[in-house]
């Protein structure tokens, strides 16, 4: 295989077209990663907003049961 111009211009059109799908693909995962963390923060919002309710949902029961035992005592 000989060295000439045209088959370092033809490897390098090919190192072009790979960097740009590299771009493209770079670009494409970030926007994913954008989604994804976005998806995290509102089921991590989500979660604690869950947690807290429950939370008040027994101490609010903690607080019935203390009444009816103080009822029929």
């Amino acid at each position: 295989m000989e060295l000439t111009k045209e088959y370092f211009d033809e490897k390098i059109g090919v190192l072009g077209t790979d960097i740009s799908t590299l771009k493209t693909d770079v670009s494409t995962l970030k926007s994913d990663m954008k989604e994804i963390k976005e998806t995290v923060q509102r089921l991590d919002k989500r979660d604690k907003e869950d947690s807290d309710a429950f939370a008040k949902d027994i101490i609010q029961l903690q607080k019935d049961v203390k009444q009816l035992k103080l009822k029929h005592a």
